[in-house]
């Protein structure tokens, strides 16, 4: 791909890093449950419900917790002792209300029961019935539909999130899931996330990054249109001129060096309704040769979108989540790579939403999507598994069945055994780039990166830390493949906002702020040479293009090693509070 503002794209390298780590700095603090709370008490007009409400915390929790009971009564305990948390058992410092059981019939372990099943949908009558009055069935049974009761595996404990439910904000929470422990008589916790304005954080982030790809857009075209140097990227013009022959009913293939799936130009057949700004000038609806580029930005979008609801069922409130996805949302690079024309953003909705129905257990549905996403592109097919590659390895043949009867060998040769053998000299990151420049090798994948583990585990369990596998093995695939441009950084930068809940790049901030300058200095320094070779004409293949190669190799090598330590470190915890678990049971 031919990158014509290499200065421009340089800065949005580096501005990407520092909105990387400010997000994971801005996010730190809600990670940890119970921050500095000044608890206030706080009661429903009713009476039914005391919750205690920290609003000077820098993580605002609603929390509450009750006791042990020994008969069928109400439990207050005097508000002052939430003043002063207790740092071993803070839940226990704070005060809430359970309801009367003489007065409701009803035993402990109905309880209990309720509690354990309610995440698996128990019957809503039951549950309108065991909490009591119309208003008060009507708020639980709206926070069960919405599924923002979910279990936090961290902190092992059951959470409402109600910041998303209308009507249902601060003093007008009244639902309590208390935790289910092994033991039924033993110490229930109920914990909230309260933000006040998460729906509207969500409304603002994603406005913001819709506003930011929309003047992307709209720039790109003043350029286009009024300078030499075109932000338009030259592969668009690829697909749209591929897409204008399928509209004529040819081959995409006619058009020299298509080496995309012909799903790709069939997708973008309304671009070929014009054919440049320049003709709209004269009467033609030029706006629709922005078509495609906008599709590609709206698919940053959807995987931003997938990344909120994946950081949220993995335990993260919505504004922790929002914090972390806009790393994706918000960052300058991604959104000026779609807008050029690159396709790389649908492709990345598709792998974030094959994370997502992974982890939700439908193996079936993911295999389809790994299969879509590898016909696309041949990478994704680094994640396959057994019962997964069966079902994407099903749909990777049926699409390939249906364009080879369409098109012939020719398919097959630009679509797939193209890239075995690619080649790229001047925009290759890759150190790779300078022995293949000389020995006109083949680009074939080396065997570091065909010999790479798959993600590991099964749908459902370790999902934690799914995406950070799958990050260290896009970063590997990506960082040894002997073609490595910059739209080869978007296939492992989507996964960075899974992975940094839980990385030392935040949890470390020195660690963090290193990672970044050094990956953006030695892609800066690649982007110089690279400009020097292009636009100056000077020949800085050796030793300037390939000593740039090997920084940028080597800094990538180190991030691959601190987050491969992230992923060992996570599985080992993971490990050790099993075994907790199973040694309690």
């Amino acid at each position: 791909m031919a990158h014509n503002s290499f200065s421009l794209l340089s800065l949005f390298s580096l501005l990407s890093l520092l909105l990387l780590f400010t997000a994971g700095t801005l996010a730190a603090p809600y990670r940890q449950p119970l921050n500095s709370l000044a608890a206030v008490a706080m009661s429903r007009p009713n009476g039914n419900l005391t919750v205690l409400l920290g609003p000077n915390s820098t993580a605002p929790w609603l929390v509450g917790a009750v006791r042990p009971w020994d008969n069928y009564g109400w439990y207050e305990y005097p508000p002052e002792d939430a003043k002063k948390p207790n740092p071993e058992e803070p839940c226990k410092s704070y005060v809430t209300r359970v309801w009367d059981w003489r007065e409701d019939g009803m035993h402990r372990h109905k309880y209990a029961y309720w509690c354990d099943n309610c995440w698996e949908g128990i019957d809503y009558k039951h549950a309108g019935e065991f909490w009591g009055g119309k208003h008060i069935k009507g708020s639980c049974l709206a926070v069960i539909r919405n599924k923002q009761v979910y279990f936090d595996k961290k902190w092992k404990r059951w959470v409402i999130d109600s910041s998303e439910v209308d009507g249902f904000l601060g003093s007008e929470i009244t639902c309590c899931l208390a935790d289910y422990f092994a033991e039924v008589w033993g110490t229930y916790a109920c914990e909230f996330r309260r933000y006040a304005s998460a729906k509207a954080d969500m409304v603002a982030i994603f406005s913001l990054a819709f506003a930011l790809r929309a003047g992307l857009l709209v720039y790109g075209i003043h350029q286009d249109t009024t300078s030499a140097m075109k932000y338009t990227d030259i592969d668009y013009y690829v697909f749209t001129d591929a897409a204008r022959e399928v509209s004529q009913g040819l081959s995409p293939y006619s058009r020299a060096t298509y080496r995309y799936t012909p799903l790709l130009a069939w997708i973008l057949v309304p671009t070929s309704w014009t054919t440049t700004a320049a003709a709209g000038a004269n009467g033609g609806w030029w706006w629709w040769f922005e078509v495609g580029k906008a599709l590609f930005a709206l698919s940053d979008l959807v995987a931003g979108w997938v990344m909120v609801r994946i950081l949220r069922r993995q335990g993260l409130d919505t504004r922790t989540s929002l914090a972390y996805a806009s790393v994706w949302l918000l960052n300058p690079m991604v959104a000026n790579i779609s807008t050029r024309g690159s396709s790389e953003g649908l492709l990345c909705a598709l792998v974030m939403l094959l994370v997502d129905v992974f982890e939700r257990g439908q193996v079936a549905v993911a295999g389809v999507l790994l299969g879509l996403a590898v016909h696309f592109k041949i990478y994704p097919f680094i994640y396959g598994r057994i019962t997964l590659l069966a079902t994407s390895l099903a749909t990777f043949t049926l699409l390939n069945g249906v364009f080879y009867a369409i098109y012939g060998a020719e398919f097959l040769q630009h679509t797939f055994l193209h890239h075995l053998t690619r080649l790229d000299h001047r925009h290759n990151f890759s150190p790779y780039n300078i022995l293949l420049y000389l020995s006109s090798a083949g680009a074939i994948l080396p065997p570091s990166s065909r010999r790479l583990g798959n993600p590991g585990g099964n749908p459902g369990r370790n999902t934690v830390f799914i995406s950070s596998t799958l990050l260290a093995q896009t970063l590997a695939f990506v960082s040894f493949n002997k073609v490595c441009t910059s739209q080869y950084f978007l296939w492992y930068l989507v996964f960075l906002p899974l992975h940094l809940p839980r990385s030392s790049l935040v949890a470390v901030p020195s660690r963090g702020i290193t990672a970044l300058l050094l990956w953006a200095g030695a892609q800066a320094l690649w982007l110089w040479q690279g400009y020097e070779l292009e636009f100056l004409g000077r020949s800085t293949y050796v030793p300037g293009l390939w000593l740039a190669s090997l920084a940028f190799f080597l800094v990538n090598c180190w991030i691959l090693r601190i987050v491969v330590a992230d992923v060992l470190a996570e599985a080992g915890r993971s490990k050790k509070a099993e075994e907790e678990d199973g040694e309690k049971i």
